[in-house]
């Protein structure tokens, strides 16, 4: 696979390895396209994919379930003329199992029947190619209750995040969606057992998210979310932090064969 750019690697702060990837990001800054990955606390296996459609990937998934590999993660890069899906897996005791709707009155509806049926969403993506709209969805069993938030307004989800926070919900995912013409940030929360402390902010660059969660680390706050989007002729990312000290770490790179190394490095194989 083709590599865009110069490898520009970031490393918010050290972390030991045998940590899960638990947030993946592919995006655009300035031309370069960027891999970006969260790591927290886990033990469990992983395993790191690249597909050169969302067709691979689709034809991928049911086989590395196959091999004990359930989907944790994706990532979506929207190019003009092509998608490219990148995909975290591990060895978790819930199979996962991903679906796919062209509207977003399908994948709410489905949403709503899943819920109702005890499964969790893992994980939440978007992306928009010559016309048609698709919105994937991976889900769990967990039995856990989900919330839906979605707003086009960020200050919204922002206060949002803080309010579930103390209301004891977890944010599981949050990204940015096309829904009927208008850009739509999501949020998906489940029920907890403990009030949680989040911070959610807006930053201009990916050396601000890396500045912002290396002095935020250092205060017991861990990033879990680190979404970039282009938003007109700029860049704009997405941060949230948890009060909950952990060894953590950010790792941002125009290198995939970088990003690869790093993973290899930290996360358990």
């Amino acid at each position: 696979m083709a590599l865009v750019g110069l490898s520009i690697v970031g490393l918010a702060w050290t972390l030991a390895p045998n940590k899960a990837l638990t947030d993946l990001e592919v995006y655009t800054e300035k031309g370069k396209t960027y891999f970006r990955g969260v790591w927290t606390k886990g033990t469990n296996a992983q395993s790191l994919k690249a597909y050169d459609s969302p067709e691979d990937f689709e034809n991928a998934w049911e086989e590395m379930g196959k091999t004990g590999f359930s989907l944790r993660d994706i990532a979506i890069d929207e190019k003009e003329d092509a998608v490219k899906v990148y995909a975290v897996y591990e060895k978790l005791a819930d199979k996962t199992t991903p679906v796919k709707f062209n509207t977003w009155a399908e994948f709410e509806t489905d949403w709503k029947a899943k819920e109702k049926a005890g499964q969790e969403l893992v994980d939440f993506d978007y992306y928009y190619l010559y016309g048609e709209e698709v919105f994937y969805g991976v889900y769990g069993g967990s039995g856990k209750k989900i919330h839906l938030f979605k707003t086009k307004t960020w200050g919204d989800m922002e206060n949002t995040i803080k309010e579930y926070g103390t209301k004891k919900r977890e944010l599981k995912d949050l990204d940015r969606a096309k829904i009927d013409g208008d850009w739509n940030y999501i949020g998906f929360f489940t029920e907890g057992d403990k009030a949680l402390t989040y911070k959610a902010f807006k930053v201009s660059s990916n050396e601000a998210v890396e500045r912002q969660a290396g002095a935020n680390a250092k205060k017991g706050e861990i990033l879990i979310e680190a979404d970039g989007f282009e938003q007109g002729n700029a860049i704009t990312h997405i941060t949230v932090y948890v009060k909950q000290p952990q060894p953590n770490a950010l790792f941002s790179s125009t290198s995939w064969t970088d990003f690869e190394a790093k993973f290899k490095e930290l996360s358990p194989q």
